[in-house]
């Protein structure tokens, strides 16, 4: 192991799978194996494995020249002391949560569990913890958390390039039973899908996402390219099809379960699983792609979103597609328009709110007009009223209100976004407006609704 963990650096070549076989294999790999496999070169089911924890673990606890727990037997109070000598000798300061004091603020910022952490402020190095003495099996556990966190400190101090991986890997192996590791081969992956990854997750959806960091092994595409030597788009990977090749002729509702995954299932032919979360990512990205060139969108808005919103404007105009304003919806149905927009059943008419002044506004304001011209597509190519209300809102919504970024960095938001929330908003409105029963359970949506209210 390398002072900062190599990581990948071990990773077998060469596959004894055919090319189909290989890419059903990562396209099917969970996310505790590809992190595994990422840090280590092997996988959870390797036979060697529990032999390379325990392997690693040692090598850790010498690297940061720290004492096994397990050595001490039941002399925990001598264990406690002994780190607490290492730490005042290697500078990092231990405290309990309790002490402190102002200092809590800043952990509280950094993380979700907010009991015990490792921080950096002016200068001093911290971890910290809690520690419950009067149970020797909770006891023995929280200083395990304590010199997890102490190893956290140090790699933050000496190794501050170190990636996340190795450092929840680290910190995660050194608190493992050794025995326990060898005895319970069948579920060394949990260790991998579990804690190392919650803390890996937390890391890219906060501080790696302010920093433009991704994690690059999970994708099965990064898997089949850098390791296995196999060009893959996503397209083949999980077989996508347009939207409009999907057989959906004997899809039966179910209206027992959610409207939203009613709603994805009749979409897709199927839902999706946590370990699926690659195929539904790629199946948004291809889909916000598809229907853009199917109702002549960009294929991008540019850096400009004022100069795109105007040449919106003109292609829409010139493609017979009229726009106008909220006050000219109130002249033509005789009530305020209560949505961002609004694009007519029966002609290609859209009608928007008035451009806003702020640029983070007009972000939202340019995916709700993208969204009204995708409608006015629909209407134009005599698509409404023929194919199901459902599939015209998704295209509507995944090629102009969907967020790119956030598909890679927030699926779980996205996936409320467009299926819980956007979706369920626009189709029970209109139900409701055109007095017809959905396919889906109504009342799920209307006490949605009350909810809200």
């Amino acid at each position: 192991m390398m002072s900062e963990i190599d990581l990948g650096a071990n990773i077998a070549v060469g596959q004894t799978r055919s090319r189909e076989e290989q890419i059903e294999f990562r396209k099917n790999q969970t996310f505790g194996s590809r992190l595994c496999e990422y840090i280590t070169g092997m996988r959870p089911d390797d036979p060697g494995m529990a032999e390379r924890l325990v392997d690693d673990r040692k090598v850790i606890l010498q690297k940061y020249d720290l004492p096994d727990i397990h050595d001490y037997g039941g002399r925990l109070a001598e264990y406690e002391n002994e780190l607490d000598l290492i730490m005042k000798k290697k500078g990092i300061n231990l405290k309990e949560v309790d002490d402190l004091g102002e200092d809590t603020a800043r952990m509280v910022e950094m993380f979700e569990e907010r009991e015990y952490g490792y921080y950096e402020t002016e200068g001093e190095f911290v971890a910290s913890s809690i520690l419950d003495r009067s149970d020797e099996k909770r006891y023995r556990a929280d200083l395990q958390v304590r010199c997890h966190e102490m190893i956290h400190a140090l790699q933050f101090r000496d190794y501050p390039n170190m990636p996340i991986e190795g450092m929840e890997y680290e910190a995660t192996i050194v608190a493992m039973d050794p025995e326990a590791l060898l005895e319970d081969r069948e579920h060394l992956e949990v260790i991998f899908e579990w804690p190392i990854m919650t803390s890996v997750r937390s890391y890219y959806k906060t501080i790696g996402k302010e920093r433009g960091e991704k994690a690059v092994w999970d994708t099965a595409e990064w898997w089949l390219k850098t390791v296995d030597g196999i060009e893959a788009n996503e397209s083949e990977i999980y077989n996508l099809k347009p939207l409009n090749e999907i057989d959906r002729n004997n899809f039966e509702w179910n209206r027992a379960n959610s409207p939203s995954d009613e709603i994805i299932r009749f979409l897709f032919g199927k839902n999706f699983d946590i370990y699926e979360r690659d195929e539904l990512k790629a199946r948004l990205k291809f889909d916000h792609a598809w229907v853009r060139e199917r109702y002549g969108l960009p294929a991008e808005r540019g850096e400009n979103l004022r100069e795109y919103v105007k040449e919106l404007r003109t292609q829409a105009e010139e493609r017979g597609i009229a726009i106008g304003t909220k006050i000219d919806y109130l002249k033509k149905y005789g009530s305020e328009m209560t949505a961002d927009g609004y694009c007519d059943d029966d002609e290609p008419l859209v009608f928007l709110k008035d451009v806003p002044e702020s640029d983070d506004e007009l972000k939202r304001y340019a995916g709700e007009m993208e969204h009204e011209l995708i409608h006015a597509g629909q209407v134009l190519a005599g698509e409404m009223g023929i194919l199901p209300q459902e599939l015209l809102e998704y295209m509507a919504l995944v090629g102009g209100n969907l967020n790119l970024d956030l598909v890679e960095s927030d699926l779980g938001s996205v996936r409320d976004q467009i299926f819980a929330w956007g979706m369920l908003n626009s189709l029970g409105r209109w139900y409701e407006r055109n007095k017809k029963e959905p396919p889906w359970n109504m009342e799920w949506w209307k006490e949605k609704e009350t909810d809200e209210v």
